[in-house]
């Protein structure tokens, strides 16, 4: 059993003991969750990304989600109850290298891209489809012409 070298982590905001950690292996891209208190095995592993990962968040407000992003140009919202991808936000041509939850706005999602573009999604209605861009850093939009965050 080879270990796998970590691109990042995150620890998780309720339970103390659990930290997530992302695979920098491109032959084994997944994210590893661990209950330190049993640290000779990963308590959960999640596969979904094709290429290694690059930046993992954990929704601050609820624990059962997580962000993550990889070099396979995906951006997923985990439901970590379920241990499954709920939704994949807008693909890029480049790799979203950081992915963070706002720490203070609900559903509120922001990647950061090798394009140089920052994008903030809103997230609120998981089961939709479409993905809400809220507003794009550096972009001339003005709040009134940006899409709501309702």
């Amino acid at each position: 059993n080879k270990k796998l070298p970590y691109s990042c982590m995150a620890w998780n905001p309720d339970v103390a003991t659990y930290l997530i950690t992302a695979s920098a292996d491109d032959s084994r891209p997944e994210l590893q969750l661990w209950d330190l208190r049993h640290t000779h095995v990963p308590f959960k592993t999640l596969q979904g990304h094709q290429r290694s990962l690059l930046s993992v968040s954990w929704y601050g407000l609820d624990s059962g989600l997580l962000l993550s992003s990889a070099k396979d140009s995906a951006t997923y919202i985990w439901d970590m109850k379920n241990f499954k991808i709920l939704k994949q936000l807008e693909s890029t041509p480049d790799w979203n290298f950081d992915v963070q939850w706002s720490p203070k706005i609900p559903a509120i999602v922001s990647t950061c891209c090798l394009d140089g573009k920052v994008k903030v999604f809103s997230v609120q209605d998981l089961g939709n489809d479409t993905d809400n861009l809220a507003a794009e850093v550096g972009k001339e939009t003005s709040v009134s012409q940006a899409k709501p965050m309702n």
